[in-house]
């Protein structure tokens, strides 16, 4: 990944041991750990809130975003809110790849669950 290989070439320049345990490098400093941010988990929880930011807005980007939501839920056959459903249980069944379903393994790893409320597909 980007972030191992950055680490892999930054830490022996800082003076660390390039194999420091991950729970250290990415602690508190308050708990004695260096603090230094996780990318994966930034990037994830940013989706998120870009998601319950935009999704209401009528904006070009809340325009996409439900386009997004609504072309997954399409695929996969289901109606309602899809941030309350696992995404283990559906990820066989998705073909196509998306900033959406991204965001949404995310979330399901991570037990964040939400209501995008959006309004359902006619039966």
């Amino acid at each position: 990944t980007i972030m191992w290989n950055a680490l892999q070439r930054i830490l022996p320049k800082c003076g660390i041991n390039r194999r420091i345990p991950r729970s250290i490098l990415y602690g508190s400093p308050s708990r004695q750990g260096l603090g230094v941010k996780d990318l994966h988990l930034l990037q994830g929880i940013h989706h998120v809130t870009d998601i319950v930011d935009h999704l209401y807005q009528k904006s070009i980007t809340g325009h996409l975003i439900r386009d997004s939501l609504e072309h997954l839920k399409l695929e996969l056959g289901l109606n309602g809110p899809i941030f309350e459903k696992q995404y283990a249980d559906f990820k066989v069944a998705l073909l196509h790849k998306s900033w959406v379903r991204d965001t949404w393994k995310f979330a399901s790893d991570n037990r964040i669950t939400f209501n995008e409320n959006l309004p359902h597909f006619e039966k």
